[in-house]
């Protein structure tokens, strides 16, 4: 996630933005639009799931069958873009956060998890209705990273693993002394992508790939001031965007596993 200025238009677009999104769900709740449950926990935070089929995250892109490929192991590569069963064996779980801010004392409001299950990419979001259950999501994210075998991020081990550790030492929670394997996909996707792609986001990436993601994508820079926008305003509008935006980042990163699967970049 990358903060930058916002020129005059941009911020003027992204409050026109808002106002007709709080115009449009005005009244309304998450429940009544996804399939959003509050935590069975104290601090209640919200569990917001979505069942992606594997045919969304690889999206548009052409793979070889596994007859046009000559060596076993592009055989095996070639199927695993194809067939998620090949990368699910790993039990990877796919991690991305969203935060208040870059500083390491900004909360983290909205944890978005997923993994391979039955041909499908299965999203579990939580997300903060307030700050105060920030710390109901860091028990929660501490349990499904104990619990996985593989866990896989974009940029994971300078931001997501980094705020997550800081997070859980200002509320005084246990450390993450032993981590499951770490596939951090931003090294390897910058070997691949580097000299092909004007630059090396995941967004940019997720596009080149043709995983189907939202039409309008809401950059990471605007996700603080649109999470701000629905606690002040209590309106359900402005966080929607937010939702949709880590939940692609989801489809982004699965289907740039499977990629770097397929070329062997990743051991799949």
């Amino acid at each position: 996630m990358t903060f930058e200025s916002d020129s005059f238009e941009d911020h003027a677009y992204h409050e026109w933005l808002m106002e007709r999104l709080m115009d449009e769900y005005k009244g309304s709740r998450l429940q009544d639009h996804l399939d959003c449950r509050k935590a069975p926990n104290p601090g209640q935070h919200l569990r917001i799931r979505h069942s992606v089929p594997w045919e969304s995250v690889i999206g548009k892109r052409k793979q070889p069958s596994r007859a046009s490929s000559s060596a076993g192991r592009k055989r095996q590569n070639a199927g695993a873009a194809q067939n998620p069963d090949l990368i699910a064996r790993h039990r990877p779980l796919f991690l991305d956060i969203e935060t208040l801010g870059l500083h390491s004392s900004d909360p983290i409001f909205l944890v978005g998890l997923a993994g391979i299950n039955d041909n499908r990419l299965e999203v579990l979001q939580l997300l903060a209705p307030n700050i105060e259950a920030e710390q109901s999501i860091l028990s929660a994210v501490m349990q499904q990273i104990r619990s996985c075998k593989r866990l896989v991020t974009y940029n994971g081990k300078s931001f997501d693993l980094s705020r997550l550790k800081s997070r859980f030492s200002y509320y005084g929670m246990p450390k993450l002394d032993s981590l499951p394997l770490h596939w951090d996909l931003r090294y390897p996707a910058k070997d691949a992508f580097g000299a092909i792609l004007h630059d090396t986001k995941l967004q940019t990436i997720g596009e080149y790939l043709g995983c189907e993601t939202s039409d309008e994508d809401l950059p990471g820079k605007h996700v603080p001031k649109y999470y701000t926008a629905y606690l002040e305003n209590k309106n359900i509008g402005p966080i929607m965007p937010v939702i949709e935006h880590n939940r692609d980042d989801m489809v982004r990163l699965a289907s740039l596993l499977s990629y770097l699967c397929f070329k062997g970049i990743v051991a799949g």
